[in-house]
């Protein structure tokens, strides 16, 4: 129904965000791929690496279709959803992902993914948009959360609000992967509503970017970053229904779909938080919060 539609939509934003981090961070290597798949679709990659500012971003495109395996019914599934999906049913699928890891520890990952899918007639958007600092601080979530909110209005933010903190969250750890945001799936709108929620991006990753970037940082917040994204890299490869998707469909390319984790990453052995800001951030992490938003003073 909307695919053609929303297909324009995301390659024109997908431009619009590279200009951006580009003029953002001019020193970044930068690096555009386009993929072709015979009868599966098309993507385009674009990545920016090794930047004053930006460690890495990850700003994908992909337009697939393929054939609804038992394998990818049994991802779908997990996401419990009302209407039936056969085995050996066509899907159509597209997208758009983006995610963004800054150079100093005080400058928060940001991550959204937005998509529309197609199956047996029926059709859904799903996606988010999430915030996993390194460091909390309140005046930067309370920014975050209160655009969201601004973009969907309160009810759905609440919902989506609260699904984000469910859905974000890495079980093995007992822990958040972030502060949450909005997350969303089986939503059947009209496609100017996913698109308002979409471009808030742009107005509220400069801001955020601009109060961080640049601010001082020290050994110890750098090793405290290292383990937060190590956070990142579990979540993403353990829990994450996005990557999984596109592994289990065989139609996506494996560049694309793990350009999203960082380039570097911590894991210490028995690793003990130390520090005030360090201990406040981990204790947000913890704590469940859903639509009762709140952070620790």
């Amino acid at each position: 129904m909307y695919k053609t539609e929303f297909t324009e939509f995301i390659c024109e934003f997908q431009a619009e965000i590279v200009a951006m981090i580009a003029d953002m961070d001019p020193t970044a290597e930068y690096r555009r791929d386009e993929w072709e798949r015979e009868r599966n679709g098309y993507g385009i990659s674009c990545c920016f690496q090794n930047g004053e500012n930006f460690e890495k971003a990850g700003i994908n495109v992909s337009v697939v279709n393929g054939i609804i395996s038992e394998a990818l019914l049994r991802q779908m599934q997990s996401e419990k959803r009302e209407f039936k999906v056969n085995v050996g049913s066509a899907f159509r699928a597209c997208g758009i992902s983006l995610v963004v890891h800054p150079v100093n520890p005080h400058a928060p990952t940001t991550h959204f993914n937005y998509r529309y899918f197609e199956v047996d007639n029926v059709w859904w958007f799903g996606g988010g948009f999430d915030l996993s600092p390194a460091y909390v601080y309140k005046d930067d979530a309370e920014f975050f959360h209160n655009a969201l909110k601004e973009a969907c209005g309160e009810a759905y933010y609440l919902k989506f609000s609260e699904w984000c903190d469910q859905y974000f969250w890495i079980p093995h750890r007992d822990e958040h992967r972030g502060i949450g945001g909005i997350f969303f799936d089986d939503l059947n709108v009209d496609v100017e509503f996913i698109k308002k929620i979409a471009s808030t991006y742009i107005p509220v990753f400069r801001e955020l970017m601009s109060r961080r970037i640049k601010q001082p940082y020290t050994d110890l917040n750098r090793e405290w970053q290292q383990i937060r994204r190590g956070r990142y890299v579990e979540f993403n490869l353990i829990c994450d229904r996005g990557t999984k998707f596109g592994l289990v469909s065989k139609v996506g390319r494996i560049e694309s779909i793990l350009v999203s984790l960082p380039r570097t990453a911590r894991w210490e052995y028995c690793h003990k938080v130390i520090g005030e800001e360090e201990t406040r951030s981990m204790t947000i992490f913890k704590r469940p919060r859903g639509t009762s938003y709140t952070l620790a003073q």
